[in-house]
């Protein structure tokens, strides 16, 4: 075995050493400061050869042919494709990519260049959310950002907690910081309407601290919202709706037959003065080998109706036995879960002139949950003005106005022991107590 690996390495020694491949070499520098640029990626196009460039920026890479064309690429940097040719030695200047370093983030009072940031940033463009139904802010962060965690709430309400890099204290509170409009937000996020947002920025490490303090302990979740542009006003309005429907139906209460069984096994395992586990069989429906006789006589004063009598030995309350003798039943499944229909609605104006611009919404908010009685309804609307007075001074408002309806009281989810030969409405029409 070993002599066969031997062989073969000296076959490829061989196939080297016969001209078919071209050896390139070269140096790979930046184009604004002429430096080397170590641990660049260069890649034969179509093929998974290749090296990266050492600590001077050299590089050396052998080639199939002269056709081969070689990609050199590195994080910051625009990508070159050059074709290999009859050339030896090629050495490469990559620019840096200025769409990515030139982009203007916010970080806290302030915006700055993100090529001149050192912490750990990530941005949520709005207009990538603005085709998507979302109720509140936490909603619209949920996998868009790493490091960022939302707990999504499945009321009607939506929504859920934020944190972000986890939880980051044992008893201590561990949700972000909010700043909205660069001012701290102390209200609650569900008032913010998404469809206002412009974008948001968060800042993930510890050197947010240097300029929110200890409240950004947590991480800082900067939300920019939308502003008037110079021109004509321009006036949106989005309508958006759906159903919500559970996609799980297994945890449906007991059907008539399946309650029936259970409160016969019941008795048969408890056991009631050593009886027959045929003393709780329907009189419709008795063991092999057991008589309607020998069944009433199990009873030393058995009631003159059989269906009186079964449904005595079960235990069944008055209204049961009244359901049952009506034949109506009643399935809590379909009473307590419904289809909830959600609807959005927003509209906005935004515009302005050189030294004016504004922007104003009002947003709708309408969603019913899977729970019956489990409702959400929300006004939102915001007003954005600016003044530019002189060259150095502008005046403004940033002001919004959130009411929010959460006093719906949702059925309860307890229906697994409930009876199917119970009643919901009395004679009166009215809910039926228990």
């Amino acid at each position: 075995m070993k002599h066969f690996i031997y062989c073969l390495c000296f076959g490829l020694l061989v196939h080297s050493a016969s001209g078919q491949g071209i050896n390139v070499t070269g140096k790979v520098t930046s184009v604004e400061e002429n430096i080397p640029l170590p641990g660049v990626n260069v890649i034969v196009q179509g093929t998974g050869s290749g090296t990266v460039t050492s600590i001077n920026g050299d590089y050396s890479l052998e080639v199939p042919s002269s056709e081969s064309v070689l990609v050199f690429s590195f994080v910051g940097y625009i990508s070159q494709e050059i074709t290999v040719g009859n050339q030896n030695n090629i050495n490469v200047s990559l620019a840096a990519d200025q769409a990515q370093l030139e982009e203007i983030v916010v970080i806290g009072y302030g915006t700055q260049k993100k090529s001149d940031l050192t912490g750990a940033v990530s941005r949520v463009d709005g207009e990538s959310i603005q085709n998507k139904s979302y109720t509140q802010v936490t909603e619209m962060l949920a996998g868009q950002v790493a490091g960022v965690y939302t707990n999504q709430s499945p009321s009607p309400a939506g929504g859920g907690a934020i944190e972000v890099r986890g939880p980051t204290s044992l008893t201590g509170g561990t949700s972000p910081l909010i700043v909205l409009d660069g001012v701290i937000f102390n209200g609650n996020i569900a008032d913010i309407n998404p469809s206002d947002i412009e974008n948001v920025d968060i800042l993930k490490d510890a050197s947010s601290a240097a300029v929110y303090g200890s409240k950004a302990a947590s991480g800082v979740v900067i939300i920019t919202t939308k502003k008037g542009t110079t021109g004509k006003p321009i006036i949106n309005f989005t309508a958006k709706a759906g159903v919500s429907e559970i996609t799980n139906d297994k945890f449906r209460p007991r059907n008539p037959s399946q309650y029936e069984g259970f409160r016969r096994d019941y008795f048969r395992t408890v056991g009631v003065a050593n009886r027959e586990d045929w003393y709780w069989d329907d009189p419709a429906d008795l063991s092999q080998g057991v008589s309607l006789d020998q069944w009433r006589n199990a009873n030393p004063n058995p009631n003159s109706d059989d269906t009186q009598e079964y449904l005595g030995r079960l235990n069944f309350f008055g209204t049961e036995i009244e359901q049952y003798l009506a034949g109506e039943t009643v399935d809590w499944f379909d009473e307590v879960l419904r289809p909830g229909f959600r609807q959005n609605y927003d509209l906005s104006v935004g515009g302005g002139s050189e030294n004016f611009k504004y922007y104003w919404s009002l947003g709708y908010v309408d969603n019913e949950g899977v729970i019956l009685g489990d409702d959400f309804t929300s006004v939102r609307t915001r007003l954005n003005v600016d003044f530019a007075i002189t060259d150095w001074l502008n005046v403004g408002v940033n002001a919004q106005y959130s009411n929010r309806d959460q006093s719906a009281v949702p059925a309860s989810m307890n229906i697994s022991g409930i009876s199917p030969y119970s009643r919901i409405y009395n004679d009166e029409g009215d809910l039926e107590w228990y």
